[in-house]
């Protein structure tokens, strides 16, 4: 049930944002950005060499992107589905043009792809993705032909209602993931 699993996530970033304010040593606050480092003595006298400096960051829930997340229960607004619709059916109409010519088509297609990603299967954007990195690869004569397939491969992929592209939790699962890895680094 995602709005049970959605009110439980709401429940998990309230607490990240209390461990992020609340975080103290020695009435220091070492999680809301606030202080960017903090030395710890190491052995009873004031030789900085005999400290241990720690890099602090902001892990509050708005920087690490988590603030606006949630899993699953919106859906792609039809005009935006369409727009990107049309942005990849357009993909390869030039005739005769070379690479520079497909660029700007290519890039506002990625654009409108960066709206309904969410709402797409993760390896659905993979094969996008991989289609995308043929396109770059290709020289003028390709060029057409690469836009082309990126198009016809947006539309085979999403040949749903637009009732059917509701979000899906791996793009809620991708940004804890990043921002699991900069907690960490």
């Amino acid at each position: 049930n995602q709005a049970a699993l959605n009110k439980e996530f709401d429940a998990l970033k309230e607490q990240i944002d209390y461990i992020s304010t609340n975080t103290e040593f020695n009435d220091k606050k070492l999680l809301d950005g606030s202080n960017k480092t903090i030395a710890v003595q190491t052995l009873d006298n004031a030789d900085t060499s005999k400290q241990i400096n720690i890099n602090l960051s902001n892990v509050s829930t708005k920087e690490l992107g988590l603030d606006t997340l949630s899993i699953g229960t919106e859906k792609v607004e039809k005009t935006v589905y369409d727009a990107t619709t049309k942005a990849f059916a357009d993909l390869g109409a030039k005739t005769g043009a070379n690479k520079a010519a497909f660029d700007a088509d290519v890039t506002a297609a990625m654009k409108e792809f960066d709206k309904v990603k969410p709402f797409m299967s993760a390896d659905d954007v993979k094969k996008i993705e991989t289609k995308l990195e043929d396109y770059n690869k290709a020289n003028d004569a390709g060029a057409q032909a690469a836009a082309q397939a990126l198009g016809k491969e947006f539309a085979t992929l999403t040949k749903l209602e637009t009732t059917d592209l509701k979000a899906n939790a791996s793009g809620a699962i991708a940004s804890i993931d990043t921002a699991l890895k900069n907690i960490a680094s």
